[in-house]
């Protein structure tokens, strides 16, 4: 038998049971979660503070080096769009915690929100950082293709 989800009736056979061993691993993965989110918050942390310093240097230095306040800019705007996911992932641990201790369907419901949030995220990125490289793996191809020909 087929399980139609987007089916509204309730009279699917068998319903989903969450057991106290699918509790005790999903806490554990959380304290995983969490370190690995700390980790995150902390590079994202230094990133912004360099970016800061990048930017000042660039402004206040004697030859207003551009190049510097423009690599500052693209740390903060990189720190700045890890964030959410970090924060979202927080929330995920807060929800997932509160869930089992409390076995509350509301908290399980948005940790899974949570979840889903942060994969699509990460998946998002992943794919903009997958174009960008392939787009700078093109044009370094083509311009040692065009220096070689210039040469000749």
């Amino acid at each position: 038998m087929e399980l139609n989800l987007n089916d509204d009736k309730r009279n699917v056979n068998g319903r989903l049971e969450v057991t106290d061993n699918m509790k005790e691993n999903l806490l554990t993965a959380t304290k995983w979660i969490k370190f690995l989110n700390i980790i995150g918050s902390v590079g994202t942390g230094f990133y912004a503070f360099a970016g800061f310093g990048f930017f000042f240097y660039g402004i206040m230095s004697d030859d207003h080096n551009a190049g510097a306040s423009i690599q500052g800019l693209v740390f903060l705007a990189v720190a700045a769009i890890y964030y959410p996911m970090l924060k979202r992932t927080f929330t995920f641990i807060k929800q997932a915690r509160s869930a089992c201790k409390f076995d509350d369907n509301e908290e399980f419901a948005g940790m899974f929100d949570s979840l889903k949030f942060v994969v699509r995220y990460c998946g998002i990125l992943t794919v903009i950082v997958l174009v960008l490289l392939a787009i700078t793996l093109t044009a370094l191809i083509l311009s040692e293709f065009f220096r070689a020909i210039a040469l000749t």
